[in-house]
């Protein structure tokens, strides 16, 4: 549990709000308790929830945030800074630095390996659109064209960027030096009624993608995961599947790794192709991401292609699917 302090006022909450909103997080009240009100945040298939308290005199209050991810808990103090800096704040330097937790999750020194797989995920929080795993396998004697390049983390370019990369990456490293899997909305659906927990499905595609990778390259013997869940939920995944002697890293922002930044692009621009795919078979626009935008295209959708095909554009357990159907 953690708290912040924060300028109470209608405003102020007005724009803590708003900024979350922008960062793709609903926020609903939960209830009202004595001296604040409970709230709900919820971004694709995660819920956080937070306790705004009112002072007495109704100029200064806290944030209690009782359960959230590592996520949240960066955006929310990044926006609570941002509100009080812009309502003057006198002290708003006290929020310069991110919200820490005793079990956040530690940000490790990546090891220089010679010869490593890097691999990575992404569509994970997209209402629209499948969920995607892709890994590399990476030689020094690909390292100096892949860095000629400016190759890093897939959400510091843009879509048409990642698409090209990705085409580029992949000729550069050549067929048996990445792998991906690519799990389609339907796919993705029937899965989760099966497992009901979305990083247990990007575990095993990432072990599966993982695995390929060191068949066809038996040499390699290190593999760095950007970290996406507990440690053990991965190395549960690979235990018994891969030869021992096999090391694996897992750290947040394992794009820091040349061989996981590439993966990352290579992952974005497939996620691109899916997405024009879509709007090709869809006949409209269909935006990343789970913010209102996402629920007024989905309305569009079930209205245009009845409601039984949502199925075969969105993950359906998310809880965008409730307000999509609420028109």
């Amino acid at each position: 549990m953690i708290s912040i302090k924060f300028l109470y006022d209608e405003k102020g909450k007005e724009l803590l709000f708003s900024t979350l909103s922008k960062q793709g997080w609903k926020i609903t009240i939960d209830k009202s308790i004595e001296y604040g009100t409970k709230y709900l945040a919820i971004k694709a298939d995660t819920k956080c929830r937070f306790v705004l308290y009112q002072s007495k005199n109704k100029s200064y209050s806290k944030i209690v945030v009782e359960k959230c991810t590592d996520e949240f808990e960066q955006v929310l103090g990044c926006a609570v800074q941002s509100v009080n800096e812009a309502l003057g704040d006198p002290n708003s330097k006290d929020n310069k630095q991110p919200i820490k937790k005793s079990n956040q999750r530690e940000i490790k020194e990546i090891p220089a390996f010679k010869i490593r797989i890097g691999s990575d995920e992404t569509g994970k929080g997209d209402y629209f659109g499948p969920v995607i795993v892709a890994g590399v396998c990476l030689y020094k004697e690909d390292e100096e064209s892949l860095k000629n390049l400016g190759i890093s983390d897939s959400k510091a370019h843009t879509d048409s960027q990642n698409l090209k990369f990705k085409n580029i990456i992949i000729g550069i490293l050549g067929e048996k030096k990445y792998s991906y899997r690519i799990l389609s909305p339907q796919e993705y659906n029937k899965e989760y009624k099966k497992v009901g927990n979305i990083n247990k499905i990007l575990a095993k595609m990432h072990g599966e993608v993982i695995k390929e990778l060191l068949t066809k390259n038996p040499e390699c013997k290190n593999v760095i995961i950007d970290q996406f869940a507990e440690e053990n939920l991965m190395c549960e995944e690979l235990k018994g599947n891969i030869k021992k002697g096999i090391h694996l890293f897992q750290t947040p922002k394992g794009e820091r790794d040349l061989s996981v930044a590439s993966a990352s692009m290579i992952a974005r621009g497939l996620l691109v192709e899916e997405f024009n795919k879509m709007m090709q078979k869809a006949g409209i626009e269909i935006p990343f991401g789970a913010g209102n935008n996402v629920i007024k295209t989905a309305q569009t959708l079930v209205k245009k292609l009845m409601v039984e095909k949502l199925s075969e554009f969105c993950k359906i357990n998310f809880s965008t699917t409730d307000e999509v159907y609420k028109f």
